[in-house]
């Protein structure tokens, strides 16, 4: 299978999992020269809660190494368009870290969400059940993506890691939308639960506001990659789940 897309372009493939080297240094001043100027949308100052580190920033990866940083909502919001982040210094054009799972349940059924047509991006787009950004948090400790993973799969589908049997990460893609700077973290996961028992459990779900999710063959999932339209890194985590 080709992986191979306009909305996205694999930037790395490895089924080993990343080690995330975090940066000691994350001066950014060029970048902080954008985020004086407020919030682009607005024009009104970030907000404290804006300035505070909570998110991880994509440098480069080499060698299952990724050279990353901790980065703020307000570094996000001045590097997602293309002409400031290509302005800035080569260590200053940050991408955010998030990571997307399609799961797999016992009885072969794959579990998709149906965003909202009220989302602000990729709205009534098709999405893996579990994807988000990767939280510093939880990745800095560990200096892996795994703890995001499972804390994905817990709040969207209320699946516990001792429901997970299987996890094996895929590689990286980024979008290449001009206004949105997202590096993806791929993964590929297997419950034994059955898909009745995993819809039963997504009713309890902490996070279900961003769409609905609906269950599909694997055969139906190939089909719907040619003919509906899928959030990129969604795309590329199925293509490259059904290319291992």
């Amino acid at each position: 299978m080709t992986i191979r897309h306009p909305d996205f372009q694999l930037v790395d493939r490895n089924s080993g999992l990343y080690q995330l080297a975090f940066r000691v240094s994350t001066a950014t001043p060029v970048l902080d020269s954008y985020i004086a100027k407020g919030d682009p949308k607005s024009g009104k100052p970030f907000e404290n809660r804006d300035m505070v580190p909570n998110r991880v920033g994509f440098i480069k990866v080499e060698g299952g190494v990724i050279d990353c940083m901790p980065m703020t909502w307000a570094q996000h919001v001045w590097t997602n368009p293309d002409e400031v982040r290509n302005a800035l210094p080569a260590d200053e054009q940050l991408h955010v870290i998030s990571m997307s799972v399609l799961i797999e349940t016992g009885d072969g059924m794959f579990p998709l969400s149906l965003r909202s047509k009220n989302v602000t991006l990729y709205p009534e787009h098709w999405h893996m059940s579990a994807a988000g950004y990767v939280d510093l948090s939880k990745a800095r400790p560990s200096c892996s993506l795994l703890h995001t993973v499972f804390a994905e799969i817990e709040e969207e589908i209320n699946l516990l890691a001792s429901d997970i049997t299987f996890v094996q990460q895929l590689g990286l893609c980024k979008h290449t939308r001009s206004d949105s700077a997202v590096i993806e973290s791929c993964f590929y996961a297997k419950t034994n639960l059955g898909s009745d028992d995993v819809l039963s459990r997504v009713q309890n779900a902490k996070d279900t506001y961003e769409g609905n999710i609906h269950m599909f063959s694997g055969t139906r999932v190939r089909e719907m990659l040619e003919t509906e339209p899928f959030v990129p890194s969604a795309l590329a985590t199925a293509l490259l789940t059904f290319d291992r």
